[in-house]
């Protein structure tokens, strides 16, 4: 059924959460990192995740899927991930006046949170925060939701952070450079 609705109605691919005792081999490369495995045994987070993705259908306008490319009917949805308000508010605003559906959280251990939760078509976090490095939510991704890792992108005040970002096989960008380039770059994401 997830294949035949990832060929045929891919907006409903966000819509499933799976049941199962152990997580399938091979299980997150199938969904892409846009559907969540639950134990069923675990009926409080079961009922968390499915009272948060109706919140979020409901937050989002999103009761329903749609036939169409998501570009052509949908705003690629983005995790923004900043632990300095002002920026992120900033930040937030530019991405959301550029084309993206964004969320904003203000830490790494949130970001964790909500991709719980959330499928993002990008995660754009700072670099060098002081409430959780993106180094953090790095390796949470990696090793929680690795088909996610070529969808995270981030941004840095430094070069030397921003070489950091990128030796880690990551996209990174200067915070103020070339907003421009930022946006490209992020509907590339977002389009692969």
């Amino acid at each position: 059924v997830y294949r035949w609705a990832a060929r045929t109605k891919p907006a409903l691919r966000r819509l499933f959460v799976f049941m199962s005792e152990v997580v399938p081999e091979g299980f997150d490369a199938l969904v892409g990192g846009r559907s969540l495995a639950i134990d069923p045994r675990q009926t409080g987070e079961l009922t968390r995740v499915v009272t948060a993705a109706a919140g979020q259908a409901r937050k989002t306008g999103q009761s329903d899927a749609t036939d169409s490319d998501w570009l052509d009917n949908e705003k690629p949805t983005l995790l923004l991930v900043d632990d300095d308000p002002v920026l992120l508010s900033v930040i937030a605003s530019f991405l959301g006046d550029s084309g993206f559906a964004v969320t904003s959280v203000d830490s790494s251990a949130a970001a964790m949170a909500e991709l719980r939760i959330s499928e993002f078509q990008i995660v754009l976090a700072d670099w060098q925060m002081d409430n959780g490095a993106g180094g953090e939510l790095l390796r949470w991704i990696t090793e929680q939701r690795p088909a996610m890792v070529g969808r995270l992108a981030f941004l840095s005040s430094t070069a030397a952070g921003e070489a950091q970002a990128a030796s880690k096989g990551c996209r990174a960008f200067n915070k103020g450079q070339d907003s421009r380039g930022l946006i490209t770059a992020l509907f590339e994401i977002a389009r692969a």
